[in-house]
């Protein structure tokens, strides 16, 4: 009776093992002797058969290490620099060989996820819900917002890249691709023709790249005091250059041809958000122009306060 028990327990073991393998040699093309590797280790062994006989273990991770070396973990890694596999338990209960495609959720996760939610969303999603034939079926109201919806997210995705970098990115309206397409038929018509849902879009644009902006412009060197740092005065340098380079990156933006064809757009129809428009515009080209004055003089004062910072002084 016992030497059955081992057996059942064994081919468990096997197939468990051997499922694990096969997931990642078709989802990495792991090779073999890579995996042996890692298995002949016991402590790597022991992550992996404690997951599957441990009933409220939540979940193990497939990564690779600094050294290219397959490793087990129990924990999604912080700072994650290559592909990893999770295998994530749906229900508190041991891994056998009969249940463990019932109990196992398993996936992979990108080193760098918002660039392939974005992709997701820009080559898959907007495509998908732009093309007619998909929603033939669907309200009107229900397309509209929809595609509301998606643009939104695209937006927000867009400007957590861009705060990653440091920058401040302005989303583009839904619908700009017609801004070329609006302009000319309004012209031919006499400004009869006014496509006012895109209208309607660019001036929600306008509202939040001013909130942005606002945002930038009231940034100052201060705020590491007020978060309890003690900042040294290369803080107040390094500042300056990142506030330089983003307003720099804001002015870019609005000489976008897109932008360009949007404010044109609002001032064929008579939008009170123009003005709105120009104050902000006003408002990044002072800053600018600040911004260049301090980081020119800073400049020429940095070689002097490096120096003094790495002066050693002597206790008296």
């Amino acid at each position: 009776m016992g030497d059955k028990k081992k057996q059942a327990d064994d081919d468990d073991r096997d197939y468990r093992v051997e499922f694990l393998f096969n997931y990642l040699s078709k989802s990495w093309k792991l090779k073999t002797d890579k995996w042996n590797k890692m298995w002949g280790t016991d402590e790597y062994a022991r992550i992996i058969l404690n997951f599957f006989n441990k009933a409220d273990a939540p979940r193990l991770i497939m990564m690779t290490n600094l050294g290219g070396q397959l490793v087990p973990v129990t924990d999604f890694p912080s700072n994650l620099k290559t592909k990893c596999s999770y295998f994530i338990r749906k229900k508190n209960a041991v891994i056998t060989a009969t249940n463990i495609r019932e109990v196992l959720f398993m996936g992979d996760k990108s080193p760098k996820p918002i660039e392939e939610l974005s992709a997701l969303v820009e080559h898959g999603l907007l495509p998908f819900i732009s093309n007619p034939d998909n929603r033939a079926q669907w309200p009107s109201e229900v397309v509209e917002d929809m595609i509301k919806h998606v643009y939104a997210f695209k937006n927000k995705l867009i400007q957590i890249k861009g705060a990653i970098r440091g920058q401040t990115v302005l989303p583009m309206p839904p619908g700009i691709d017609k801004i070329y397409d609006a302009s000319l038929q309004f012209r031919e018509s006499g400004g009869a023709e006014v496509d006012l849902g895109l209208k309607s879009s660019i001036e929600g644009s306008v509202l939040q790249w001013t909130s942005l902006c606002n945002d930038v412009l009231q940034q100052t060197s201060e705020e590491a005091l007020a978060h309890g740092e003690n900042p040294t005065p290369i803080a107040e340098f390094n500042f300056w250059n990142s506030r330089l380079k983003n307003l720099e990156s804001i002015f870019d933006q609005f000489r976008d041809p897109r932008v360009k064809k949007m404010i044109l757009y609002l001032e064929l129809t008579n939008s009170s958000y123009l003005s709105c428009f120009k104050c902000i515009f006003q408002d990044v080209v002072a800053a600018i122009l600040e911004a260049k004055d301090i980081c020119m003089y800073l400049k020429a004062v940095r070689p002097h306060i490096e120096k003094l910072d790495e002066s050693e002084f002597l206790e008296t």
